[in-house]
């Protein structure tokens, strides 16, 4: 919301990488709810500024990296900190997520291998017990 100006954002994201560390943070906020994905500009905010708030780290499965959940209340921001033009910053966050979802998804992809791989190694190792938990199988007859 525009006031005088500054803008004022409200709200909250989730899954937002070191924001705990940051000194300042690009935060894609929706200025016009009326133009969909063209309604959302791109900020630079400061991590210390009065209404930026982390409100938990978020782990995740992948040691190496977490996120964190962020909540805005009343953060005013200048105009002057806008990135780009307003209502224009989903170029902007289509093309910062583009470069990095692809090498996520390979980190993703590593773990899930070496997850089937110790599951593997494991089932191939383990001698099932005498009292099994699977349920004895029934005779017809």
């Amino acid at each position: 919301m525009k006031d005088g100006d500054d803008w004022v954002i409200n709200g909250g994201k989730i899954f937002i990488s070191g924001a705990d560390k940051a000194d300042y943070g690009i935060v894609f906020a929706r200025t016009d709810s009326s133009k969909g994905r063209e309604g959302i500009t791109c900020f630079l905010v400061d991590a210390d500024a009065p209404g930026f708030h982390v409100r938990r780290v978020v782990h995740t499965l992948r040691s190496t990296s977490y996120a964190t959940e962020l909540q805005f209340d009343n953060l005013r921001v200048s105009a002057a900190n806008v990135l780009g033009e307003v209502n224009r910053g989903f170029g902007i966050a289509n093309d910062r997520l583009s470069r990095q979802r692809i090498p996520y998804a390979a980190g993703c992809i590593g773990v899930a291998v070496k997850a089937q791989e110790m599951a593997i190694s494991y089932a191939n190792q383990r001698r099932p017990s005498e009292t099994s938990w699977l349920p004895a199988r029934r005779s017809s007859g």
